[in-house]
């Protein structure tokens, strides 16, 4: 299935027909038009009748689509209002809980999304009762 949707993107005039017609969304981001891969995912399905066949939804990503926002250290830092220092310290894999990254190279990144997932998840711990408390 992911090769079929491969190669129908790498095919110009289909997907220029597809974004026509309406059956696929697309973004602009610095003059680049980037194409809504759950979009073409599911009319692939459809037409290959896929038992995971979804209705596409032509007016805007819907809460479980999320968009993938790239933030560095820095920009993370800024946002959780915390020391850049902090966030490289809770990216080890020492840590108890690490914050999720995507390793580029020499570089780290960060989605937003995986981040508030994560920062949901700490919550949830930290709300649980402990079994055994000390006093």
């Amino acid at each position: 299935m992911k090769d079929a949707a491969a190669y129908l993107s790498s095919t110009p005039w289909f997907v220029e027909e597809l974004i026509r017609t309406g059956k696929i969304r697309t973004t602009t981001i610095a003059n680049s038009r980037l194409i809504d891969i759950h979009d073409l995912d599911a009319w692939v399905d459809g037409q290959t009748g896929s038992a995971n066949t979804r209705k596409v939804n032509s007016s805007g990503p819907t809460p479980r689509q999320e968009v993938m926002e790239i933030l560095t250290p820095e920009e993370v830092a800024k946002r959780l209002k915390v020391k850049v220092s902090w966030v490289y310290e809770k990216r080890r894999p020492r840590t108890k809980n690490p914050i999720p990254c995507l390793p580029l190279g020499r570089y780290i990144r960060f989605d937003w999304n995986a981040v508030l997932r994560w920062l949901d998840s700490i919550a949830v711990e930290e709300s649980e009762p402990n079994k055994r408390r000390r006093t």
